[in-house]
């Protein structure tokens, strides 16, 4: 793996990202356990120190059932868990190596503020015909993951 600065990781850094993201997991209890005590810290620590925001886990762990509603086939995986449902992540990481331009967030905040100033989202339908018209490639989700970012914006 190629790092554009490596000097930024640092072991606490790194030890946070590995206990964050393994929290979308799921794990057992005792496999929380030894993980714990391989990370060199306890369970409470664990627990207090490198939770995931609610929103975040909750977000990670509903991704599936948005997609099944976003490819409009929930029917195909009735009767499944949602452990036993694979999704195709890629799907929903900005492929873009930058990060949102002062121009599409204007863009963005100019074609949905009706939708922001309500704090609601707009349909996948809506969100394709954006991309298209401004010729935005980033995918669905990622736009409506930045819609979200601005209504929680807008009610602070």
């Amino acid at each position: 793996m190629k790092l554009e600065n490596g000097t930024a990781i640092t072991s606490n850094r790194l030890r946070k990202h590995i206990a964050t993201a393994m929290q979308v997991l799921s794990m057992s209890q005792n496999d929380r356990k030894q993980f714990s005590k391989f990370m060199g810290h306890t369970e409470k620590t664990h627990e207090e120190f490198y939770e995931l925001p609610i929103d975040i886990y909750q977000t990670a762990r509903v991704v599936k059932l948005l997609s099944m509603m976003e490819k409009g086939n929930p029917s195909e995986f009735e009767g499944k868990s949602l452990s036993e449902i694979q999704v195709n992540i890629d799907e929903y990481v900005d492929d873009n190596d930058k990060g949102w331009t002062t121009e599409e967030i204007k863009s963005l905040k100019e074609h949905f503020k009706s939708f922001i100033s309500k704090g609601t989202y707009p349909c996948s339908s809506e969100i394709k015909e954006f991309g298209k018209s401004t010729n935005n490639t980033r995918s669905v989700a990622v736009i409506k993951s930045k819609i979200q970012h601005l209504i929680r914006l807008n009610l602070k």
